[in-house]
């Protein structure tokens, strides 16, 4: 492979030792390569996604839940599944073809405590599919899942933090 970096928050750096990590986009302007590979991150705009050959997204939510804070949604929705989302990126954020889910029973009473244990599968699918994405030996779904369900953004759910005093939504200011 000609070149692989990973990026995601600074706290998460240490925790992925295969490839090159950054925590800046910044960081990413000048590179160019085979896979991009993000993990807790922000959106990364096309002028960087076009500089690799494939970008991936690990999305700490489950397919049902696209878009940002799907923990807070998960609970107020009363879902009794969450999980773990691996997806090509693209322009449009939680867009891009799926090639991976990792499902999990929500055992959790609180958005913090679903985020946290989606945070730490999320590491283990990209420990485990990282590697493979980047040397090619990731076998890819032949029929991939969609997405599904409403895409939150951060302003639907400061707006509904605002308007309810659901338990999902306590803390969220």
């Amino acid at each position: 492979w000609r070149f692989a970096m990973l990026i995601t928050k600074d706290k998460f750096s240490s925790q992925f030792k295969f490839c090159p990590v950054v925590t800046d986009q910044k960081d990413l302007l000048d590179k160019n390569g085979k896979v991009l590979l993000s993990i807790f991150g922000s959106i990364i705009p096309n002028k960087i996604l076009d500089r690799f050959d494939r970008c991936f997204n690990v999305h700490p939510g489950p397919i049902t839940h696209p878009g940002r804070d799907p923990h807070h949604w998960a609970i107020y929705d009363r879902s009794k599944w969450f999980g773990v989302t691996v997806h090509f990126m693209t322009e449009k954020v939680d867009e891009g073809t799926i090639i991976y889910t990792r499902p999990f029973r929500i055992e959790s009473r609180s958005p913090a405590e679903l985020r946290d244990e989606a945070n730490k599968i999320a590491i283990l699918v990209m420990n485990d599919i990282g590697p493979k994405l980047i040397n090619g030996s990731y076998i890819f779904p032949t029929l991939a899942e969609d997405w599904c369900g409403k895409k939150r953004s951060r302003k639907d759910t400061i707006e509904m933090a605002r308007k309810t005093r659901h338990a999902a939504f306590t803390g969220f200011f």
